[in-house]
């Protein structure tokens, strides 16, 4: 099993509401003892940190696109929120293979014409990632 794909499909449960975080990710987790230990952190990693900045991973996905996250589909909004977070807050992860595997989990789940979405996007935020702009205060108070 893939740990991206275990990722985004705990995302998108959480996102319909089935269940609360903690719950799911451990049921998950239990799930897929069977996994190796750095495959498990992984997994708790990316979907904590996911849910933890995911008004901030919307406001660079929002900065940088000209489709608002809101109205993404909501599995290619779960799966660029998952691989914003790798991009920006795990090194250990090359960014190549953020995007690499992210158009390979979009084309996988049917969504073969946006894959030059996905990798457009992410090449361009991992291009601006030491560059990220930031709400203006004044602006957008809220934000």
């Amino acid at each position: 099993m893939n740990t991206r794909e275990l990722v985004l499909d705990t995302l998108l449960a959480l996102e319909r509401g089935e269940e609360y975080s903690h719950k799911l990710i451990k049921a998950v987790l239990d799930k897929y003892d069977y996994l190796d230990v750095r495959d498990k952190s992984f997994v708790k990693r990316v979907t904590e940190g996911t849910l933890e900045r995911q008004m901030e991973l919307d406001y660079y996905l929002d900065s940088f696109s000209s489709l608002p996250a809101r109205k993404m589909r909501p599995l290619v909004r779960c799966l660029m929120r998952m691989s914003v977070y790798q991009l920006i807050y795990m090194d250990s992860v090359p960014d190549s293979a953020v995007c690499n595997e992210a158009c390979k989990l979009v084309s996988k789940r049917g969504l073969r014409n946006l894959k030059g979405f996905v990798n457009g996007l992410l090449r361009t935020i991992s291009r601006q990632k030491g560059n990220l702009p930031l709400p203006d205060e004044n602006k957008e108070p809220l934000e």
